[in-house]
C-alpha cells in the first residue's frame, strides 16, 4: 500500500482495483507474446487465453527447506522458519483462488525433487514445440 500511497495521496486503490490492474498488465503482456510470467496470478489471469503454456512447480517441504538451506547457506531451522513465513504470505491468493469458481489450471506440473531444472526445461521446451509456440 505504501507503493500507491506515493503515487497518489489522495486515494489509494481497494484490492479489488489493485488485481484488477494487475491483471491487465499480465494479461496485455501475455497477449503480446513471448513473455514467461510468474506466480498462480498469472496462470489464473491468463488461463483463458489459447497461446500459452501454464506450469507450475512444485516439491515436497522437506527438500525445499534442504535447498533453501543449501543454496543460502542457512540452517535448516532457518531455512523452515523462511518458507512457513512466505507460506503465509501466499496463503492469501490460496484463499483467494480456492474460493473462486475456475482454479488456475495447469498445463504442466512439475515435481522439483524428481526431475533436474535442466530436464524441466527440455520438457516445457518439448510442450512448447508440440503446442506450435516455437
Amino acid at each position: 500500500m505504501d507503493f500507491f500511497r506515493s503515487l497518489s495521496p489522495d486515494k489509494i486503490p481497494s484490492g479489488l482495483e489493485i488485481r484488477q490492474r494487475i491483471t491487465t498488465i499480465i494479461r496485455g503482456m501475455a497477449i503480446s507474446g513471448y513473455s514467461i510470467l510468474i506466480g498462480q496470478g498469472s496462470a489464473a489471469a491468463t488461463r483463458d487465453l489459447p497461446n500459452g503454456l501454464s506450469i507450475r512447480l512444485e516439491a515436497p517441504e522437506e527438500w525445499r527447506i534442504k535447498q533453501l538451506a543449501f543454496r543460502e547457506g542457512l540452517s535448516e531451522k532457518t531455512a523452515h522458519n523462511k518458507i512457513v513465513e512466505k507460506e503465509r504470505e501466499r496463503a492469501y491468493l490460496r484463499r483467494l483462488y480456492e474460493e473462486h469458481p475456475r482454479k488456475p489450471a495447469y498445463n504442466l506440473v512439475f515435481d522439483c525433487s524428481v526431475f533436474t531444472l535442466a530436464q524441466i526445461a527440455q520438457q516445457v521446451s518439448y510442450a512448447m514445440k508440440l503446442k506450435g509456440l516455437v
